[in-house]
């Protein structure tokens, strides 16, 4: 066993971690299909990828010594993609 295989998180963590970075390969689809008139939702709906996406990388970096800081991190991830589809609803009606 190598020094990086001990420090790498269990299989099941990084299933997780992917399976909750996917939804970003939709992203560009949304930015051609949504208009975007406000500022401000303009900002979010772009930075929201950067955020899932390091969101992603640091929940899988730091599980082996945070599990809980971890989890928090994906959750938050999943309750973004909640959010920013609810802003999406909202601009489209």
């Amino acid at each position: 066993m190598s020094i990086s295989d001990r420090n790498r998180p269990p299989v099941g963590v990084r299933i997780a971690v992917a399976l909750s970075m996917l939804p970003v390969l939709l992203w560009p689809w949304l930015i051609v299909n949504v208009s975007l008139h406000d500022g401000i939702t303009r900002l979010l709906l772009l930075g929201a990828p950067a955020y899932s996406l390091l969101s992603g990388y640091v929940a899988y970096r730091i599980y082996r010594e945070r599990k809980e800081v971890a989890i928090v991190l994906l959750a938050l991830v999943w309750l973004s993609y909640a959010a920013v589809a609810l802003l999406v609803i909202a601009q489209q009606s």
